[in-house]
């Protein structure tokens, strides 16, 4: 039998939009995650304006706890455990990609030594942290599309 998509990692990728789009009712954890508005992240002493598509667990783990029934207040016991445990299965089954060069339309401050600005655009290098950014991959992108044949090697 295979792997399933759980209750808990549903929650997860529900969060995700969540997370960007704004502050829920009466949460300010998007000020909080780098005081700046939906978006923006904090990665050591350098903001960064994230990508389109680009997600901080950080906010995606707070918008869980806002979004779940009834709605709870500070860290349970094991929820970063199970946050954790449920982003690597996640990443495992194809359905979040981990992000070590996070793609960001800009910076404060500009220069700093975690940006990277290559021929695609600005990153900031998170190599040397934990999982910490994702995007989403769609699960039929690895599949051969109907019609199309797969060159032979």
């Amino acid at each position: 039998m295979g792997w399933r998509l759980g209750p808990f990692h549903r929650q997860v990728l529900d969060a995700l939009e969540a997370s960007r789009n704004g502050p829920l009712p009466d949460d300010s954890i998007f000020l909080k995650t780098a005081g700046r508005s939906p978006g923006w992240a904090k990665i050591k002493d350098v903001e960064v304006l994230l990508d389109d598509g680009v997600y901080d667990l950080v906010a995606v783990a707070r918008c869980v706890l806002k979004l779940s029934q009834p709605p709870l207040t500070g860290v349970p016991a094991g929820f970063r455990a199970a946050f954790s445990r449920a982003v690597r299965e996640l990443v495992r089954a194809g359905r979040l990609q981990e992000l070590l060069l996070v793609p960001i339309v800009k910076s404060n401050p500009r220069r700093h030594h975690r940006i990277k600005r290559l021929e695609e655009g600005a990153f900031a290098d998170c190599s040397d942290l934990p999982v910490r950014f994702v995007r989403r991959r769609d699960p039929l992108a690895d599949r051969p599309q109907p019609g199309v044949t797969a060159p032979r090697s």
